[in-house]
């Protein structure tokens, strides 16, 4: 895990691909109601990621501090920041929240205020996702490609394996 950008959708579908559960830490405003807007927009794939949720307070700039350097010490994939736009969204702009996701070691995730809401987190962050239904959304569509490309690739092997048989059945009949 290294400082620095890092390709969220990679790290992800490579994940799923051989076949392991992500684990994703969904850190929502304290007092936010947007993971109903969030878990409208997942539709199955918690079927193949594990979510564990966590309240904070985006407000109070030593409370995010702790609450992600206690994130370095876990076991997360990855890290998505989820909040309504609307008045205290540039909380998240204090140099010392900025600082402590700059020092988190894995990819994080922004799905924070409305879409045309400036805010310079968006900026540090690995992804930026417009909204919290829309994070939802993503996750399930990265299931659903992945679940995709695995089926192709396995029928894509089936047919190698019995154009091989075949043609060792017919190297047979010659001999």
């Amino acid at each position: 895990d290294e400082l620095g950008y890092k390709n969220v959708d990679a790290i992800l579908e490579n994940l799923l691909l051989s076949d392991k559960r992500p684990n994703i830490a969904l850190v929502y405003a304290e007092t936010s109601i947007t993971s109903a807007d969030f878990s409208s927009g997942l539709g199955a794939s918690s079927i193949k990621i594990d979510f564990s949720e966590f309240r904070i307070n985006f407000a109070n700039p030593q409370s995010v501090v702790e609450f992600c350097s206690s994130l370095n010490q876990e076991e997360y994939d990855a890290i998505a920041f989820i909040r309504g736009g609307g008045s205290g969204i540039e909380q998240l702009d204090n140099l010392e929240i900025l600082e402590a996701i700059c020092n988190l070691k894995v990819p994080v995730i922004s799905a924070v205020g409305h879409v045309n809401e400036k805010i310079f987190f968006k900026n540090i962050v690995d992804k930026v996702i417009p909204t919290p239904n829309a994070l939802g959304v993503y996750f399930r569509n990265l299931v659903e490609e992945v679940s995709e490309k695995q089926s192709k690739s396995k029928a894509v092997l089936v047919k190698q394996v019995e154009a091989q048989f075949k043609e060792q059945l017919e190297l047979a009949k010659k001999q």
